[in-house]
């Protein structure tokens, strides 16, 4: 598990160093906004294309040979974007990008999952939230240590992965786990079926965990705070994120992991409806963002324990594939229906929009419950 988690730990920085990095590069080049949008929007894609496999690669190369696939086929793509800045290139390789990550945290969610005792589960998939959340808050700062001109930091990316197919190669035990998954495409109404509230809460989480990268500063400026604070409110918010995950899946572990799923969004409604009169208390917005970051990020770790309990051994691949399908789908529609939202209503009114899939996920919670064998 520990190998396991220092190659997601990795490939966590290197996918948030790309994504900046890509797009100060292509505006350096003059490619417009609508242009590098969708070429960012690739990378989400390459889920979807790599999903219909997943069961047939684990089957024929095991976890450990499609979690080396996925970084190779990364670390390829990557090495080849510098040689042309030009569209024709790089939404294919963007594209590439996208499917490796998505195998590899497919593979990565599947095997932390099927490794973890039941009684450790939420506390070890805790563990492994707040490693990757480390690795990705630590990718921009690669960024402005290495620039986004030429090569180099492309090689750097580059060679973070290639550290990354070192423990990746000594995780025979993932294989283990997963051994006989089915060569069935994955499909998400079984998932569904057999894990209501964990499928209900990553596609929650998902929604507002893409929205608020993209939209939070936007928030931090429409109620006046300067713009150095507005960019800080998203790194507060993520600092929650890292800080809270492990006790959040120890409290899982201790009290149930259905009830505390409750309390966090509970917890994450009682923020947004208090961040906005925060703002004129700097002493009490800075630690509420915190906690908002903290209770909604340990949603995705609430929804993988519950996952992981619903599902075991050879079934966890088309599980996990199912789940990561269902939280880019909310990723994909997150940003996009509330950003339209504050549009028409104004950038002040994020954390009111953002209450509404909470709301739906508070009152459906309680409802959503695994069949009985």
């Amino acid at each position: 598990m520990a190998l396991v988690m220092v190659t997601s730990t990795l490939a966590g920085t290197t996918l948030a160093l790309v994504s900046p990095l890509t797009s100060l590069v292509m505006n350096a080049h003059g490619w417009s906004d609508s242009l590098i949008g969708a070429n960012t929007a690739m990378h989400g894609l390459g889920i979807f294309l790599v999903a219909p496999f997943v069961g047939r690669l684990t089957t024929r190369l095991g976890a450990v040979g499609c979690m080396q696939l996925a970084l190779v086929t990364i670390i390829a793509a990557i090495l080849v974007m510098p040689l042309a800045v030009e569209p024709w290139l790089w939404f294919p390789m963007r594209l590439l990008i996208g499917t490796g990550s998505g195998l590899l945290f497919i593979m990565s969610e599947a095997a932390v999952n099927a490794l973890a005792p039941e009684k450790d589960r939420g506390r070890l998939i805790g563990l492994y939230g707040t490693l990757f959340s480390v690795g990705y808050t630590a990718g921009p700062l690669v960024v402005a240590l290495a620039g986004h001109e030429g090569w180099p930091p492309f090689l750097v990316a580059a060679g973070l992965l290639a550290l990354g197919l070192i423990p990746a190669s000594m995780t025979a035990a993932a294989n283990r786990a997963l051994a006989g998954t089915s060569h069935e495409r994955p499909r998400i109404l079984p998932v569904l079926h057999r894990a209501p509230l964990a499928i209900a809460t990553v596609f929650v989480f998902g929604f507002v965990e893409a929205a608020f990268f993209g939209l939070l500063p936007l928030w931090g400026l429409a109620v006046s705070l300067s713009e150095s604070a507005a960019a800080m409110v998203l790194s507060a918010w993520i600092a929650g994120n890292i800080v809270l995950q492990i006790p959040l899946g120890w409290a899982a572990d201790r009290f149930g992991r259905r009830g505390v799923t409750i309390a966090c969004t509970i917890l994450s409604l009682l923020s947004l409806v208090a961040v906005g009169p925060a703002v004129a208390h700097p002493w009490l917005l800075w630690p509420l963002l915190a906690l908002m970051g903290g209770v909604m990020g340990g949603l995705y770790t609430l929804a993988m324990a519950l996952l992981g309990q619903s599902f075991k051994g050879s079934e966890m691949a088309a599980a996990a594939t199912g789940f990561v399908v269902v939280f880019e789908m909310g990723a994909v529609l997150g940003p996009a229906i509330l950003g339209g939202g504050i549009d028409a209503f104004g950038a002040e009114t994020l954390p009111w929009l953002s209450m509404v899939p909470l709301v739906a996920l508070l009152a459906v919670a309680p409802r959503l419950r695994a069949p009985v064998a």
